[in-house]
């Protein structure tokens, strides 16, 4: 299966048990101070998760920026 990012994206969000067993999407495009974040969703005991789709293999500059969107979602 090939998929692009906002595919992956998509299908994440209305399959959120691939990411792990009960886990709630809350918002696509979710817009911080710091960018853009993928996927916003809460695990089974209330905790935030932050997915950033990349097709490929992620750079540090991609988890440097997922990091930055944790912080983000931690003080908004």
């Amino acid at each position: 299966m090939y998929f692009d990012e906002d595919e992956l994206r998509d299908y994440i969000f209305e399959n959120p048990g691939v990411l792990e067993e009960r886990v709630e999407t809350l918002a696509r495009e979710v817009k911080t101070s710091t960018g853009v974040i993928d996927i916003l969703a809460k695990d089974s005991e209330g905790r935030y998760i932050v997915v950033d789709v990349k097709r490929g293999t992620a750079t540090r500059d991609a988890v440097y920026q997922l990091y930055k969107y944790v912080v983000s979602v931690e003080k908004e």
